[in-house]
Parts: structure tokens; C-alpha cells; sequence
């Protein structure tokens, strides 16, 4: 099977369906923010959105803590990451 450079129906499958999903947890968070807004009114929404904030942060750090976990157990196989990374190893 020959690589012609083009994009095969997979990749745009997953494509829309990533966009897709973004769009509808972005629809729930906007609904669950505007309903606060309406209800509590300004501090009530910016309690929510501080909540939400918090949230996101609170898996992004989950996730890179595993990755750095990761690299202290098997550090030769780190990737670098940064421009100095890759001058160290030479």
C-alpha cells in the first residue's frame, strides 16, 4: 500500500468527532456557568467558573505528576523536553 501524502478517512473521523465532543463539554460548561450567572448573579458565577478552573487544574496536574513519576523511575528514557535538554546529552 503506497503513502500518497493525503489523509485517510480515519483521521478525519476522529477529527470531527474530537471537535465534536469539545463542542458539546463546552455547551454543558457555558450552560452550567450561565445558569449560575442567572441564579447566584456575578459571584455566584464566578464562583462556578473558579470551580471549573480549579477542576481542569487539578487533572492537568494529576496527569503531569504521572509523567514526572515516570521520568524519576526510568530516567534513561526520558524525552527532553527543552533546547538545553538535548545540549546536555552531548
Amino acid at each position: 500500500m503506497e503513502d500518497d501524502g493525503s489523509m485517510g478517512g480515519k483521521f478525519w473521523l476522529k477529527l470531527i468527532g474530537t471537535i465534536l465532543a469539545g463542542g458539546a463539554v463546552l455547551f454543558i460548561v457555558l450552560m452550567i456557568l450561565s445558569h449560575a450567572l442567572y441564579k447566584r448573579g456575578l459571584w455566584g458565577g464566578l464562583a462556578v467558573f473558579c470551580l471549573v478552573l480549579i477542576g481542569v487544574a487539578w487533572f492537568y496536574d494529576r496527569r503531569n505528576q504521572r509523567r514526572l513519576d515516570w521520568d524519576t523511575e526510568h530516567p534513561e528514557e526520558r524525552l527532553p523536553e527543552t533546547p538545553s535538554d538535548h545540549l546536555e546529552r552531548f
